[in-house]
């Protein structure tokens, strides 16, 4: 089980209530944005197993001056001895900025590295997919295409069928709904709410 988390106290709460690993990241509202320096530090100080979302703009697209920057916080991510990062770019058409990919990728060597719901934009997924694997990356998140992951089951079930890349399902999966979703088969789960957030 991976949480979704954008603070110190949710990072804890999802520890004490049995997940796996974290993923870190801000603004969830804007489906996500790279978080601060200084909360990366905080969570560091658990010592737990986490991926850090990097993303600088609300968009999936690169433009002007993003590379840098996404190439500049990955090495923040790697000084910081975190385990992975999460990250995805398409292009205007909504297919793999294969470029983009390759450049920033070059500078992700040590870390895992999760191939974000950009991909549920992808209409070929099964080529995306082909060409994920051939550039190394380790896990794809996706809740199956638009929607939910519970409007998308057969889909999944599909994609982690022909999958050799592991598959993290997302999309509203909580602990409410997980034993539905895990019909589909994967391995790994993720959602803001995979554990009850609730503090006892």
């Amino acid at each position: 089980l991976e949480s979704c988390v954008e603070s110190l106290q949710q990072a804890q709460t999802a520890i004490k209530n049995g997940v796996n690993r974290l993923e870190l990241c801000s603004h969830l509202e804007l489906a996500g944005l790279t978080p601060s320096i200084e909360l990366m530090k905080s969570i560091k100080n658990l010592n737990f197993p986490t991926h850090i979302l990097i993303r600088p703009r609300d968009s999936f697209t690169i433009q002007n001056d993003d590379l840098a920057l996404i190439i500049n916080q990955i090495l923040v991510v790697k000084q910081m001895n975190f385990q992975g990062v999460v990250f995805g770019y398409l292009t205007q058409t909504n297919e793999l900025d294969i470029e983009a990919l390759k450049t920033i990728l070059q500078h992700c060597n040590g870390l895992t590295k999760v191939f974000h719901m950009a991909f549920d934009f992808i209409e070929d997924k099964s080529s995306a997919i082909k060409n994920l694997s051939s550039l190394g990356f380790d896990f794809i998140l996706t809740k199956g295409g638009h929607g939910t992951a519970i409007d998308n089951l057969e889909c999944l079930k599909q994609l982690i069928h022909d999958s050799n890349i592991q598959i993290i399902v997302g999309g509203k999966v909580t602990f409410e709904n997980l034993q539905i979703v895990s019909q589909c088969g994967a391995k790994w789960f993720h959602g803001q709410k995979i554990v009850n957030m609730r503090l006892e």
